[in-house]
């Protein structure tokens, strides 16, 4: 059970720090309609490379960040070989920060002020961590919160986490008693985060390219 609490906080730390980055976003969202507004480049093209440095700034971050994380909380499962932890630890780290990056800034994109791109994004994520099984397991929640856990992408980072490093231990049993398994494999799990990933980047370069400079 340490290992599913300490995973829910690490899941808070992936999700919330992209808060940080607003007013950033909302800065790049005013370059972006300058830019725009002399036919410079097409939105998709700004939003790809966007997408690609943040790809290369999360991966290094999440790589120190699993190199920190995984001695000191000691999330390590004994049945696998340690570069294999290391290794699912540090891409659910990676799909996770970029899932929670790009919701902030679609919010900051669609939105006309920072402040409702903050109330906005801040109201889903902390509707998500509560679905998302670390607080309370699903098998225990009442019916409606259980019946959309599904748009919780903090849900799949969880899960992913949690199969990961209790597969094989004698605490695997968890994972069905707190019903976790479904989908059962971090691959899966994954996945999903990653099309909730290019769900949110073809959203995102939709309301670029709707963005007007206002001077």
């Amino acid at each position: 059970m340490g290992i599913l609490r300490a995973g829910i906080f690490i899941m808070n730390i992936s999700y919330l720090l992209p808060f940080a980055s607003i007013p950033v976003f909302v800065g790049d969202k005013r370059f972006f309609a300058a830019e725009s507004a002399l036919g410079l480049y097409p939105a998709w093209m700004y939003g790809l490379s966007q997408t690609f440095l943040e790809f290369v700034f999360l991966t290094l971050v999440s790589t120190v960040e699993a190199a920190i994380v995984i001695p000191t909380v000691h999330i390590v499962n004994p049945t696998v070989p340690a570069w294999v932890n290391f290794f699912s630890v540090t891409s659910v780290f990676i799909v996770s920060g970029l899932v929670g990056s790009c919701m902030v800034f679609c919010a900051s994109i669609w939105l006309p002020t920072q402040d409702l791109a903050f109330l906005s994004s801040s109201s889903i994520v902390t509707i998500s961590l509560a679905l998302s099984g670390g607080f309370l397991p699903f098998t225990s929640m009442p019916d409606l919160p259980s019946s959309i856990q599904w748009l919780s992408p903090i849900k799949y980072s969880f899960q992913a986490l949690a199969i990961s490093e209790l597969t094989g231990t004698s605490a695997e049993k968890v994972i069905d008693i707190g019903g976790y398994n479904t989908p059962p494999t971090v691959t899966q799990n994954l996945l999903i985060l990653w099309g909730i990933f290019v769900v949110l980047s073809i959203l995102s370069t939709i309301g670029m390219a709707r963005v007007k400079e206002i001077r």
